[in-house]
């Protein structure tokens, strides 16, 4: 079984935590296939047909400390706008593309959105510490949930 994997983000800061994980899991399993981009809305061109999905982005809902690992399986509207909005400039937001996706019957099942939250926004090259953790701790939950099969 092959396993997707998106990143949502850009290449700075803390915002880049769903592109990390994406190609840190593409590197360490080859049952997964990653991509990344920068909106949502991108997703809507590539996603798979008949396999997993999962899909990572930065969250920060104010209620949870920074590095704290949020699932959900889609639909889950409700849950999703409880993390908040992103640390980016999306334009049109992951719930939205979720459901655009969904309505236009494109969403393979099961897919999940995992979030990592974030702390306030700094201008960093880098990953906060905490936020790192969060990563290795999604890391770790990913190979759990969705062990490598050996032939």
């Amino acid at each position: 079984m092959t396993l997707h994997v998106v990143g949502i983000g850009s290449d700075t800061g803390d915002d880049q935590v769903g592109w990390l994980v994406a190609n840190r899991l593409g590197k360490r399993r080859r049952d997964v296939q990653t991509f990344s981009c920068r909106a949502p809305m991108e997703l809507l061109g590539r996603l798979p047909l008949g396999a997993p999905l999962l899909i990572v982005d930065a969250v920060r809902s104010n209620r949870h400390p920074p590095g704290t690992v949020h699932q959900l399986q889609w639909p889950a509207t409700n849950r999703l706008a409880a993390w908040g909005q992103p640390f980016t400039s999306h334009g049109l937001g992951l719930a939205d593309a979720l459901s655009l996706a969904d309505q236009l019957r494109l969403l393979p099942s099961p897919t999940l959105v995992w979030g990592i939250e974030i702390p306030e926004p700094v201008a960093s090259p880098d990953l906060s510490a905490s936020v790192l953790a969060g990563v290795e701790a999604l890391l770790q939950a990913v190979d759990r949930d969705f062990p490598t099969q050996t032939p």
